[in-house]
C-alpha cells in the first residue's frame, strides 16, 4: 500500500495539489463566465470531496485528507508550490 513516507516531498506535494491543478485548468479551459466558473469549481470541489469520502478506508486517501501542512519551495523564498512551475 502507498504510504506517504514512500514519496519524496515534492512527489507528496504534487500528489495533494494535482486535483486542485487539473480543476483549474477544466474551469480556465472554458470562459463562459462568472457564475459558470463559479459552478464549475463547486462542481470540482464536490467531486474531490465524494472521491475522499468513498476511498477514505484506502490508506493513501486517508493520508491525502489529513494532510493540512503547506507546502514549501526548496529555496525558502516564502513562495509556495514555486517546485510546480
Amino acid at each position: 500500500m502507498a504510504k506517504q513516507e514512500t514519496f519524496s516531498v515534492d512527489e507528496w506535494a504534487l500528489l495533494r495539489l494535482t486535483p486542485l491543478l487539473v480543476a483549474g485548468g477544466i474551469g480556465a479551459a472554458d470562459p463562459s463566465g462568472v457564475f459558470a466558473s463559479i459552478k464549475e469549481a463547486a462542481s470540482s470541489a464536490m467531486g474531490m470531496a465524494e472521491a475522499f469520502r468513498a476511498n477514505s478506508s484506502l490508506e493513501l486517501f486517508a493520508a491525502l485528507g489529513a494532510d493540512r501542512s503547506m507546502p514549501k519551495d526548496k529555496e525558502n523564498t516564502g513562495t509556495p508550490y514555486s517546485f510546480i512551475v
